[in-house]
């Protein structure tokens, strides 16, 4: 039984690698759907299960905390040897809107961060910007 497993688990992770690297080339690419911004958003949409497999082939079980699954199924583009997005605050905007929306949000705002708001194990360093004063 622990033999199965353990083939299945080796295929997984064969499988994993050869998606991460579609996924990579297609980024690289600019392949429509397959843009950072779209994978970006397909990452978050995968915050919301618990259990599964990951692109990296790892398992979860189980509820974990929401931290610990962030950190693994979220991959950041230096992960994925892709450059990061770049663009104007208004794109961003519309990015973030679009996401959350798809994610099931009724409205998006936007308002200053207060770090009291936030929970302490995930402290707010912004990088600050010559034009901004505060």
């Amino acid at each position: 039984m622990v033999a199965g497993f353990l083939k299945e688990q080796e295929r997984h992770q064969e499988l994993a690698g050869k998606g991460r690297a579609r996924l990579t080339e297609n980024i690289k690419n600019n392949v429509p759907g397959w843009q950072l911004k779209d994978v970006a958003l397909l990452f978050a949409s995968g915050t919301y299960f618990a259990g599964g497999a990951t692109l990296d082939g790892k398992y979860y079980d189980g509820i974990e905390r929401i931290a610990e699954i962030v950190s693994v199924q979220i991959h950041p583009p230096d992960e994925l040897g892709v450059p990061r997005w770049e663009g104007s605050e208004e794109e961003a905007s519309e990015m973030v809107q679009a996401a959350a929306i798809h994610l099931g949000a009724a409205q998006v705002g936007y308002a200053a961060v207060k770090p009291l708001w936030l929970h302490p194990r995930f402290p707010f360093r912004p990088k600050r910007r010559p034009s901004h004063p505060n």
